[in-house]
């Protein structure tokens, strides 16, 4: 058997081949779930995103400004050092 001789016979192959349909009421089973699992994800999405909770609220600014006083105070003590060594 050559290429020439498989390309022929592969279509009259397919053409014996039946199309398939889709069971409709598993697609919409599957939709559905698909549908439920794209709520559930914007849901979850939305609610991490609104600044309702305790350490949205209070504790992620007091760590923020923590870090800030800190790195603040390093900086102070180098120029202090550096203006000691003179």
């Amino acid at each position: 058997m050559i290429a020439e001789d498989d390309d022929e016979e592969t279509p009259l192959r397919l053409s014996h081949l039946r199309a398939l349909e889709p069971d409709s009421v598993r697609a919409e089973r599957v939709r559905a779930r698909c549908r439920e699992a794209l709520v559930k994800r914007q849901q979850r999405a939305e609610s991490s995103a609104r600044p309702d909770s305790l350490t949205a609220v209070v504790l992620q600014p007091i760590l923020v400004s923590g870090l800030c006083l800190g790195y603040l105070l390093g900086v102070v003590y180098d120029v202090i050092r550096l203006h000691t060594h003179r």
